[in-house]
C-alpha cells in the first residue's frame, strides 16, 4: 500500500515536472517569436529604399534599436525622445517631448501594430516635438503608420501639424470615423483620405507637388487637389508636432498609436512613394488596397 502511494506522488511530481517544462517552452518559445519578429522589422528597415532617397527630412519610426533611450524602451514607459534615423544628414531632427509634466509624454508599447512597438497617445495631453531647422518648402510628402482609437465624428485630431498658421503652416489630420485630411496654407486646401475606421491600422500618406496634391490609404490615392497659381504657398517645414496642433496652445490631440513617420522635402516619384509604401505594408503586415 505504501509502495502504490509512493508510486503515485511520483508519478504527480513528474507530471509536475513535466508540465512546468512545457509551460517554459511556451513562454521561450513565445519570446523568440517576438525576437524574431522585432529583428525582421529591424532588417526591413535597414534594407528599405527610403535612406536611399534623396531630401530624407525625417524618419522616426519604433523598431530600431537607436530609436529611444534604453531605459525608456520598456513597456508602459514614458517617451521624452524619439530619435531620427535618418542617415543622410548629421543633424538629427529628433522628437522630443521636454514637458515636466509626466502624463504629457506619449506611452511606449513594446506590442502594437504587427505586435511591434509604437508610440501611444492619449488623445488628450500626449504631444511630441520635432526640433528642427528644416525651413520652408515647396514640395512635400509624409507617410505615417498608425492605428486610430474611437469613433468620434466631430473631432479633428492632429498627426503632423506646424506652427505658422494658414500663412506658412500644415497640418495632417485624423477626423475620427471619417478620413485624414491634408490641409495647406490660404486657401486652406482640404485633401482628404477615404473614410479611416478606428482601431484599424493604417498607411496614410499625401504628396504636395506644389501644384498639385495626392492623398494616399493603403497605397491607393483617395483625393487629388489642384491647387491655383495665386494659392500656392511655400510650407513651413520647422517645428514640427506630432500629435497636437501646435507648440503654443496646444489642441486637436491625437488619439492613437503610431509606429513610423517618413517626411521628404520634395515631392517622390511614383514608383519612390510606391517602394516606401511596400517596405512598411512588408514591415507593418498592412496589406496594400
Amino acid at each position: 500500500m505504501n509502495s502504490k502511494k509512493a508510486y503515485s506522488l511520483l508519478e504527480t511530481s513528474i507530471a509536475i515536472v513535466i508540465l512546468s517544462l512545457l509551460i517554459g517552452s511556451v513562454i521561450q518559445g513565445s519570446r523568440l517569436v517576438a525576437m524574431y519578429r522585432l529583428q525582421t522589422a529591424q532588417s526591413l528597415t535597414q534594407s528599405s529604399p527610403v535612406s536611399a532617397m534623396k531630401n530624407l527630412v525625417t524618419w522616426l519610426e519604433a523598431t530600431s534599436e537607436t530609436s529611444f533611450d534604453d531605459a525608456e524602451e520598456v513597456d508602459g514607459s514614458k517617451i521624452t525622445n524619439w530619435y531620427n534615423i535618418n542617415q543622410q544628414t548629421n543633424v538629427k531632427n529628433n522628437a522630443v517631448n521636454n514637458s515636466a509634466t509626466v502624463s504629457d509624454h506619449p506611452t511606449y508599447k513594446s506590442k502594437c501594430i504587427n505586435n511591434l512597438p509604437c508610440l501611444q497617445f492619449n488623445g488628450t495631453s500626449q504631444y511630441m516635438d520635432i526640433v528642427q531647422n528644416a525651413g520652408y518648402t515647396n514640395e512635400l510628402t509624409i507617410f505615417v503608420v498608425f492605428a486610430p482609437y474611437n469613433n468620434e465624428s466631430s473631432d479633428s485630431h492632429t498627426i503632423i501639424g506646424t506652427d505658422g498658421g494658414w500663412s506658412s503652416g500644415i497640418s495632417f489630420r485624423f477626423k475620427r470615423s471619417t478620413n485624414v485630411a491634408y490641409q495647406t496654407p490660404n486657401p486652406n486646401n482640404n485633401n482628404a483620405t477615404g473614410a479611416v475606421i478606428a482601431n484599424k491600422n493604417y498607411i496614410a500618406a499625401v504628396v504636395d507637388g506644389y501644384s498639385t496634391i495626392t492623398s494616399y490609404l493603403n497605397g491607393t490615392a483617395t483625393s487629388t487637389t489642384s491647387v491655383l497659381a495665386a494659392d500656392r504657398l511655400t510650407k513651413r517645414l520647422s517645428a514640427l508636432n506630432i500629435a497636437s496642433s501646435s507648440t503654443g496652445t496646444r489642441n486637436n490631440f491625437f488619439d492613437g498609436n503610431i509606429s513610423e513617420i517618413i517626411i521628404f522635402d520634395r515631392a517622390l516619384k511614383n514608383y519612390e512613394r510606391q517602394n516606401i509604401e511596400k517596405y512598411l505594408s512588408q514591415k507593418w503586415q498592412i496589406p496594400l488596397s
